[in-house]
């Protein structure tokens, strides 16, 4: 039996909606209210268009190194119409009874760790990792998010995630379709971008800002006469790559 909070919504022609959905025991209650204290899972989805993808569902493995996602029962936050932010925890792979806490980002296509319990920061690790903001303020449109992680050395330590992004696909297409990139989130001034498959990428159709942009493995950007890119830190091409420009970007650091 399935729930969802979204039971009743009205969603808008072309919005994009995250949402939960516990998944109940036969014959146990049938409210999303009730059903949350008879859950066998929970999973997130994204709904767009018409269609549901399934995001996570617990029981699923982790991406990044051993364990099963046990629970999504804190928080989830969407980035604008593009990725999820949520998190979780994770029974330890030898202590089942010793449970990480993890936080991830996310789309119906791939899913980023962003910080969990054993991950190295300086000369310590992270013991435990909580969101500053939930809700709507949990990430913001450009899947920065906020965090405090309780250190083994009993510190706390406050940190800023930001994703890199890269053209995940091995089809050419338009900068601006976000879908293309890492957990379809656009890029913008706060992002390190990178092309690395032999794609033509064409765009961006108005003037853009990265933090720093990578050309690679047969990969060819063609700047548009509408959209200058301005690269604010680092700009790296390898000789296989290709950079068409109809005017230089522009910024383009060395």
């Amino acid at each position: 039996m399935v729930v969802s909070s979204l039971a009743g919504a009205q969603v808008s022609p072309g919005a994009t909606l995250y949402y939960d959905v516990w998944i109940a025991a036969p014959g146990h209650p049938k409210s999303y209210r009730e059903a949350r204290h008879w859950p066998v899972a929970r999973a997130l989805y994204r709904y767009r268009d018409g269609v549901r993808k399934l995001v996570v569902r617990s029981g699923q493995q982790a991406t990044d190194r051993p364990g099963t996602i046990y629970d999504l029962t804190f928080w989830f936050s969407q980035a604008g119409d593009n990725a999820v932010a949520f998190s979780t925890t994770l029974p330890e792979r030898f202590r089942p009874d010793i449970q990480d806490s993890a936080i991830f980002l996310a789309d119906p296509e791939e899913t980023l760790q962003v910080a969990r319990t054993g991950d190295p920061l300086g000369e310590a690790h992270i013991e435990d990792v909580t969101n500053i903001f939930t809700n709507d303020a949990g990430v913001n449109l450009h899947g920065q998010i906020a965090m405090v992680a309780h250190l083994d050395d009993d510190r706390l330590a406050v940190l800023l995630y930001t994703p890199d992004l890269r053209w995940r696909h091995s089809a050419s297409g338009s900068w601006d379709a976000h879908d293309h990139w890492t957990v379809g989130l656009e890029p913008a001034a706060v992002h390190a971008v990178t092309l690395d498959r032999p794609v033509t990428v064409t765009g961006p159709a108005a003037p853009t800002t990265v933090r720093a942009l990578t050309l690679r493995n047969r990969a060819t950007l063609a700047v548009v006469p509408g959209g200058p890119i301005t690269v604010a830190e680092h700009y790296d091409q390898d000789p296989t790559a290709t950079l068409r420009c109809p005017s230089p970007p522009a910024s383009m650091p060395p």
